[in-house]
């Protein structure tokens, strides 16, 4: 048997990958392993060939234009990024991250996206954790049979990180003593206004944020708390400092409203750093007894959380122990083994039509 998967790689060209590119990164490594698989991988963007390498490693991009796909080329197509070609004669599989954009900007750009995408029917749908099943489920009952779960994994790249390459790192960005942390955007359902509120109650103690940079309305809250001295910004940072970032805080916050699923809360785990994190049905769902839970509706709730988890050795040493264990589970083998049985039900569905 010879299986041919064309895949969008589209996420992946950001100079530094984020979230979905880290995805599709991982997945492609630990799926070429499979010797009758191989990986016909595309781009949409206009001029793939400004962008050559993917982490230093040489890659074949190939642009998607209409339906001029390359159709002899693969036996079976997956989006990974809200996009699938329309019905072309091999079956599609379709990750969907996240539908908070259905949920919070029904009219955005990445709904609409997503909507187009589902209108295209594939034939078989993945999503990252139950939780979003079930929203998922929620706009598109008719997938019941034909979504599955298929968890994202946490790679062994994540570990604590030596001294030195600890002090040169956290030195890029001023980081001169101890510090909480925090990774992702700014989002409205990231919850950093109340994060911020929080930070403002207690004294001494900085905050390092590392992502989008805070919006105009944060900056002006940030100074009416009087709390801009105990914040640092990153900006975007490379894995290795990242890395470097979860590994040196003294705890990783983690105060989301919502997520699909919550990879930096697994990160930091491996990293050995203690998580605080919002009291929310996914992350129960993926690391439930491995963090700190605090009601995201609360800074003083925050506050506490935090000052507990900072003030008590026994509690800090625990939540690492249990969030080594429990990370320790999520794997980019296994999601690779389960993305495949994906992969060949589809197939199937094809055969049986």
């Amino acid at each position: 048997m010879h299986l041919t998967v064309g895949i969008d790689i589209t996420p992946i060209l950001n100079r530094v990958p984020r979230g979905i590119g880290n995805y599709i990164y991982e997945l492609i490594f630990h799926m070429e392993n499979v010797n009758y698989l191989h990986f016909f991988k595309i781009s949409r963007l206009k001029y793939p060939r400004r962008l050559k390498r993917l982490w230093g490693t040489p890659i074949p991009f190939f642009e998607v234009s209409g339906r001029s796909i390359f159709l002899k080329k693969f036996q079976i197509f997956h989006g990974t990024d809200n996009y699938i070609p329309p019905e072309s004669g091999f079956p599609r599989v379709l990750t969907v991250h996240d539908v908070y954009p259905l949920i919070d900007s029904p009219e955005g750009k990445i709904a609409r996206k997503i909507r187009r995408a589902m209108e295209r029917k594939p034939e078989r749908i993945i999503l990252i954790s139950g939780f979003s099943r079930k929203e998922f489920l929620r706009y598109f009952p008719e997938y019941a049979e034909r979504s599955h779960v298929v968890y994202h994994g946490v790679s062994d790249f994540w570990r604590p990180v030596d001294r030195e390459t600890l002090g040169k790192d956290l030195g890029k960005f001023g980081i001169k003593g101890p510090y909480i942390f925090y990774a992702g955007d700014t989002d409205k359902r990231k919850n950093v206004e109340n994060l911020l509120k929080a930070l403002s109650r207690m004294k001494n103690l900085t905050l390092v944020m590392a992502g989008g940079f805070l919006k105009e309305h944060q900056i002006e809250l940030l100074k009416k708390l009087g709390a801009e001295s105990s914040v640092i910004q990153t900006g975007y940072v490379t894995r290795e400092e990242l890395r470097s970032l979860y590994s040196g805080a003294l705890l990783f916050v983690f105060p989301s409203k919502y997520e699909g699923f919550g990879l930096p809360l697994l990160e930091a785990m491996k990293c050995g750093t203690p998580v605080v994190a919002s009291d929310i049905e996914i992350f129960r769902e993926i690391a439930d007894g491995a963090f700190y839970p605090v009601d995201p509706e609360s800074p003083e709730s925050i506050k506490e959380g935090i000052e507990n988890v900072l003030n008590d050795p026994d509690l800090r040493e625990r939540l690492i122990a249990k969030g080594n264990e429990v990370s320790g589970k999520f794997t980019w083998s296994e999601t690779a083994k389960n993305t495949l049985q994906v992969y060949n039900l589809a197939l199937s569905d094809g055969k049986a039509e």
